[in-house]
This record gives C-alpha cells, sequence and structure tokens, in this order.
C-alpha cells in the first residue's frame, strides 16, 4: 500500500504458538533501563520496554495473556544508588552554563520512599530482565555483582534471595519465552579496548544450555533467542 493508504485491518491469528503465558529474559534493555535509571514515565521507560510491547502485540492473539514487569512506580527513577540520605535518580541533559552540554542526576529527592525499587510481588512477574545482566550470571542466586553498573540492587527487584534466575523462570512454566543474552559481555569487552576478558565459549554454551533447559522443561513451551555470536 502506499505511505497514506491505511491498511485493512487483518485477523490475528497465534498460528501454532501457545500464547497462555510468556516470560521474557534479557539485560537493560529487556528491563526497559533508560537514562541510567529504571523509570516509568508517560511514553517512555519500562513500559516500553521490548518485552513490554511484544506482550501487547501477543494480547491481540490472546486477550487472557498476563504480563507483568517490575515497574518501578516513579518517572524520576529507581537506581539503587543514595548518595548521603538522597536517593539519585535518573539523568538527563542541563542546561549548560555557557557553551557546552553537561549529562548530570537530577530530580534527587531525600524522600527514598518516593523512589524506592520494585516492592510488589515477585511471584507474578513475567519479564525476568535484570540490567546489565551477564549471561554467566543465570544460575547465581540474587545479589550477583557483574562486570558493569550495580546489578545486585537490580537483581533484588526480580528475584528473592536465595534464588537464580534459571530457577525463578522454569516455575513460570511459561509456554512462549523469549531470551536475549549476550550483548553486555560483548560490550564490556568492546569499551574496555579488549582488557576485559569475555565469558569463554564454553562457559556461554553450558550457561545458555542450562537456562533453556529450565524453561523447555515445561511440556510444550517454544520461544526466541536472540545472542551474540561468540
Amino acid at each position: 500500500p502506499k505511505f497514506y493508504e491505511e491498511p485493512a485491518a487483518q485477523p490475528v491469528k497465534q498460528g501454532k504458538a501457545d500464547l497462555s503465558s510468556y516470560v521474557a529474559i534479557d539485560g537493560s534493555i529487556g528491563a526497559g533501563f533508560m537514562d541510567g535509571a529504571l523509570y516509568n514515565g508517560t511514553d517512555y521507560g519500562q513500559k516500553y520496554s521490548y518485552p513490554e510491547l511484544l506482550a501487547n502485540q501477543l494480547k491481540l492473539a490472546n486477550s487472557a495473556l498476563v504480563f507483568n514487569s517490575p515497574l518501578v512506580n516513579s518517572e524520576i527513577g529507581w537506581t539503587g544508588t543514595i548518595t548521603g540520605n538522597i536517593n539519585v535518580g535518573k539523568t538527563q541533559l542541563v542546561t549548560p552554563a555557557c557553551n557546552t552540554v553537561s549529562i548530570s542526576p537530577v530530580a534527587q529527592k531525600s524522600d527514598l520512599t518516593d523512589i524506592a525499587k520494585f516492592e510488589g510481588d515477585k511471584s507474578l512477574l513475567n519479564n525476568f530482565s535484570i540490567p546489565f545482566l551477564s549471561v554467566k550470571d543465570v544460575d547465581v542466586a540474587a545479589g550477583f555483582t557483574s562486570t558493569n553498573g550495580n546489578p545486585t540492587n537490580y537483581a533484588k527487584n526480580v528475584l528473592d534471595p536465595g534464588t537464580s534466575l534459571a530457577s525463578a523462570v522454569k516455575k513460570k512454566n511459561a509456554k512462549f519465552f523469549t531470551i536475549w543474552l549476550g550483548y553486555h559481555d560483548a560490550l564490556n569487552f568492546a569499551t574496555s579496548g579488549g582488557t576485559k576478558i569475555p565469558v569463554s565459549e564454553s562457559e556461554f554454551e553450558q550457561k545458555l544450555d542450562l537456562l533453556l533447559d529450565s524453561l523447555l522443561a515445561t511440556e510444550g513451551a517454544a520461544g526466541v533467542i536472540g545472542t551474540i555470536p561468540y
């Protein structure tokens, strides 16, 4: 069709896919991590992560589908970082003093409850994306560290203490899943000038297989995988 012609509505079908349940496993992009924080804005933030957008499309084929992300109910943003008694929020471009532009944290608030982490029911979550998640950490209990950022705090939004990502997604018994892992590992290697050793090929394969085994333990489960080639 020409760009100014509105296409005729087409019936939405789910085909052979079972869209009764959906889980997503990812790093910062899947979590909707923007401007150095997790936050919910009017037209940006966590609700505009690709798993959320994808879930909205899947609901056109199955209106009964439920998809929950660990939403931080603040437009200020949550980073898990506290300076003194002030919780540091997201960053934005500020008005320059002269002909330069700087980026600095904004909307810092002393009332820590205003920008608290996700404190909802983790058992209801479907989006298991954790900012800065390395593929090597999929079987590590909550509280792990990573090669970038501070995912210890971010992991607590998704996982209960002592629970690994692989075990948490297995309990969901999801029929459909998406996985996108490896880009944080590749990015850390590239931005360090090649000084940070990426996860080995054998460990990458072993951890990805472990995660897939957890998801495919559910009869009839299927999904989409996106990774960074070794």
